[in-house]
């Protein structure tokens, strides 16, 4: 002979028995403060998650207002909350403030949860208060690096594994006159002329590798297609589990450090090939470089002179 089950109405039966004692069990158990407060918004009960929270003992709280643990700034708040909740109103996670009883304030999310008798009418409000203060610390924490990076003065482009830009800012708009709608979904390689694909191909998997991409010369071009020789910089982004999600490229412009390059190299030019004897000593009358005309006029090779005395080129009756 097999059991037979108990009847859905026998179930809810036992259900509704022991549905009190469940639900204040979850009210004590509960990780977040829990507060009961009459009609008047006065306390009746508290878990011990909102002692814990809040600093005060049970019997110290119960029979004060709930604007007690409410920095007076917010008392209006806590009025209306409770009046919207009394009147039928859903009052889900609605930001707010309490304050424990050494004054320290926490941020928080409320919700209210009005009580009823079996007949429906109201006796109490439980009101649930979850603590944000690391979320709140996040969020500044991301909006300082979102103004740091909104901010920076090198151009910053965010792209996906796949090289597709997905953030950008500022200085990346004004440096390539692409405004920020036009790059973003394209490939980062819009930016880059087609003779440097490869390289900007090579660069990301270099860094999706694990390897460090640090100052390596590469060129970009602006909407007008005027080429800009820069130094990039890869860095990963990961996630909370340490997985790469996305790689910000940082560019920096070295075109003025290419014209003094450049400068230096034609002045380099003229220095060597001018037929006038040049020699270039340090304070101390040492020799540091020389042309080659120095070299033929001389007669030194121009190893044996440098680090040599200029006045081994003249005359002992003349070194003074």
């Amino acid at each position: 002979m097999t059991d037979t089950p108990a009847p859905d109405s026998a179930r809810a039966g036992d259900f509704a028995d022991h549905a009190v004692e469940w639900a204040y069990r979850v009210f004590l158990d509960a990780a977040d403060p829990i507060v009961i407060e009459d009609l008047q918004g006065v306390v009746l009960d508290m878990n011990p998650e909102a002692v814990r929270s809040y600093g005060f003992p049970k019997e110290e709280l119960v029979g004060k207002p709930i604007t007690t643990i409410v920095p007076p700034r917010r008392h209006d708040q806590a009025h209306e909350l409770l009046s919207r909740c009394l009147q039928g109103e859903q009052v889900r996670n609605v930001e707010g403030i309490r304050q424990t009883r050494d004054g320290r304030e926490v941020p928080v999310l409320i919700t209210l949860s009005l009580l009823r008798r079996e007949d429906g009418t109201p006796v109490g409000v439980a009101t649930i208060a979850k603590d944000i203060g690391t979320l709140k610390v996040v969020e500044e924490e991301n909006r300082r690096l979102t103004r740091v990076f909104m901010d920076a003065t090198d151009p910053i482009i965010v792209e996906d594994l796949h090289g597709v830009v997905i953030d950008l800012n500022r200085e990346a708009e004004q440096t390539y006159g692409f405004s920020r709608e036009e790059l973003l979904g394209s490939s980062i390689k819009r930016l880059v002329p087609p003779a440097r694909h490869e390289q900007a191909d090579d660069l990301l998997a270099r860094c999706l590798a694990g390897e460090r991409v640090r100052n390596v010369e590469g060129l970009r071009w602006n909407r007008s297609r005027e080429i800009l020789p820069i130094l990039v910089t890869l860095s990963a982004l990961k996630d909370e589990a340490g997985e790469t999600v996305a790689v910000a490229t940082m560019v920096k412009d070295i075109s003025h450090l290419k014209a003094v390059e450049d400068e230096n190299r034609r002045l380099a030019r003229v220095y060597m090939d001018v037929s006038v004897p040049i020699i270039v000593e340090d304070l101390d009358g040492i020799v540091m470089d020389l042309n080659q005309a120095a070299v033929d006029t001389y007669g030194f090779p121009r190893d044996e002179l440098i680090g040599q005395p200029i006045t081994t080129l003249v005359p002992p009756e003349r070194h003074v």
